[in-house]
């Protein structure tokens, strides 16, 4: 019984023990659930130590390695812009720029500011590739047609220079980049991805390009009003930073050239802005001219004009006899109606008080007819000196003032008699002037004055004496 029982136990034993000889491990499913092709390796056979008699030609099995969790990780599959065939296939050239940069990890601990830096490369190189399709010819071209006053230089130093700049601007204002990384913890290594589209960068530089022109148009028209109301200081303040904007619009025009190769040309629109530069050259040439001008503090001239006076309440008697009696008829010279017109020349100064304001005088010698009747008519000639104050709006102003005038040569002529001396004359005119003009040149005016005198025209008071000239200047 004994021997039966150890028996069984022995056959049982050996029927729990032989199995796990033939048993092999279940292969790992990836990702998709298909299992990994790796071959499966079986372990090699125990022997021992002390066997070593055995003609077996087995080589004694070495202990097994400790398995972690990494050997059982799928493989790291990662985006499809990893792949260079993909790459190309999903981002073709010809409709965008990429960039793409890998670099190993040297310590897990700094993952995100690697990643953050690797983005940054992938970004500048995706930039350098918009920079390079910018071709040597048109930054020459444009970079010279763009420079207004700079100093010469060769197409060497330009194209430096702009690429330079270009790589600047166009790192600044690509829109809308695409930007990628990925950290792959088989191989250590992180990678970046960077694209834009070609068609979306085009319509950003043109909306910009555009916008730009539309702003710099209107201040240029902001420029023109500022001088013409003789603000020229603030006019060329104005057309300098609108000089300034249209030729950083250089960079923009480069860059929707080199992008958009079918119609980047015509949608960067160098015409508009070339017509824009000669307009604000044509301004500044003016103002600064004008500036030159009106920066004298006493400008002189001459000034010539048309004079018209008359004088009220002067009646003059005429004794007449016909053969039987002595009648006598009385004459009156009516104010404010028209005389023979005299001729007033003479010099002028205008002296710049402040911005508006400015004091006019000058030294004008006159000759007019102030009394002429149905019999009669008194000729003079007198010094005139004006004194106005002018208050200048745009390209109008207004005076007001006095004037002072000393008579001289003052004659009457009857019918059928010689001139004689109008001993009556008063010695000094002394009379109030309004006046408005008219700058039809920034060196040449127009004016009108009317005067009446504050003192009688003779001795005998109550003889105003009135004015009225249209005369033109010319001021150096």
């Amino acid at each position: 019984m004994n021997k039966v029982n150890k028996v069984l136990i022995t056959l049982m034993f050996a029927a729990m023990f032989l199995p796990l000889q033939f048993v092999q491990a279940e292969p790992l499913a990836d990702a998709n659930g298909s299992p990994e092709s790796e071959p499966y390796v079986e372990a090699e056979p125990f022997v021992d130590a002390d066997d070593s008699n055995s003609t077996d030609s087995a080589v004694p099995a070495q202990a097994e390695p400790s398995l972690s969790m990494d050997d059982f990780r799928r493989p790291v599959r990662g985006p499809l812009w990893m792949d260079d065939a993909a790459r190309s296939e999903r981002y073709p050239t010809d409709e965008w720029y990429i960039g793409f940069s890998r670099d190993i990890l040297e310590d897990r601990t700094l993952l995100a500011i690697s990643l953050e830096s690797i983005e940054r490369d992938a970004l500048g190189r995706m930039i350098g590739s918009i920079v390079a399709s910018v071709s040597d010819v048109s930054i020459t071209a444009i970079s010279s047609d763009m420079r207004r006053g700079g100093r010469g230089g060769d197409s060497e130093v330009i194209t430096r220079d702009y690429r330079r700049r270009l790589e600047v601007v166009a790192r600044a204002e690509v829109t809308n980049p695409f930007i990628e990384s990925w950290f792959d913890p088989e191989k250590n290594e992180i990678y970046a991805f960077a694209a834009v589209r070609k068609s979306d960068l085009a319509r950003y530089y043109a909306d910009m390009i555009e916008s730009s022109i539309s702003a710099a148009e209107r201040d240029m028209e902001r420029a023109a009003e500022q001088g013409r109301a003789g603000e020229r200081r603030r006019a060329l303040e104005t057309i300098a930073q609108v000089h300034t904007r249209l030729e950083s619009l250089a960079h923009q025009m480069m860059l929707l050239i080199a992008v958009d190769a079918a119609s980047g040309l015509e949608r960067s629109q160098g015409e508009r802005v070339s017509e824009l530069q000669r307009m604000g050259d044509a301004l500044r040439f003016e103002f600064e001219r004008e500036m030159r001008v009106h920066d004298k503090k006493i400008r002189i001239g001459p000034r010539l004009a048309l004079h018209n006076s008359s004088v009220s309440g002067l009646i003059f008697s005429v004794d007449d006899f016909d053969g039987y009696r002595f009648t006598t008829e009385r004459y009156e010279n009516k104010a404010l109606t028209l005389t023979p017109w005299g001729v007033e020349f003479g010099a002028m100064a205008n002296i710049d008080l402040s911005h508006h304001l400015f004091l006019n005088t000058g030294l004008n010698i006159v000759y007019r007819s102030p009394v002429s009747t149905e019999v009669n008519r008194i000729n003079e000639f007198t010094l005139s000196i004006p004194i106005l104050a002018r208050y200048r709006i745009k390209d109008v102003y207004i005076e007001s003032g006095a004037a002072f005038e000393i008579p001289f040569n003052t004659k009457i002529s009857w019918e059928g008699i010689d001139p004689i001396s109008y001993e009556q004359r008063k010695a000094v005119n002394i009379g109030v002037v309004i006046g408005a003009g008219y700058y039809l040149h920034r060196n040449i005016t127009l004016d009108a004055r009317f005067g009446i005198g504050l003192n009688s025209f003779e001795e005998e008071p109550g003889h105003t004496l009135y004015t009225l000239g249209f005369g033109v200047s010319y001021l150096r």
